[in-house]
């Protein structure tokens, strides 16, 4: 589940062994999760969260040094 934008990176397990991951995006999307026979809508994943915009991306570097 990703804290900043409504999106789940779901990994299915395939019949072969092999996983295939989905992303399940946006808050009109559901999310399937056949092993407990349940859908939900992303709205509901969700509920009461508030998403804040991303800051504008600075082109001048940061003058803080850490070392």
């Amino acid at each position: 589940m990703n804290q900043h934008q409504p999106l789940v990176e779901q990994y299915i397990r395939q019949d072969s062994g092999e996983w295939l991951l989905r992303d399940v995006a946006g808050l009109e999307s559901k999310l399937s999760l056949s092993s407990v026979s349940i859908t939900i809508g992303m709205a509901d994943v969700y509920i009461d969260v508030r998403f804040v915009p991303a800051p504008p991306h600075s082109e001048k570097p940061d003058s803080r040094s850490y070392f």
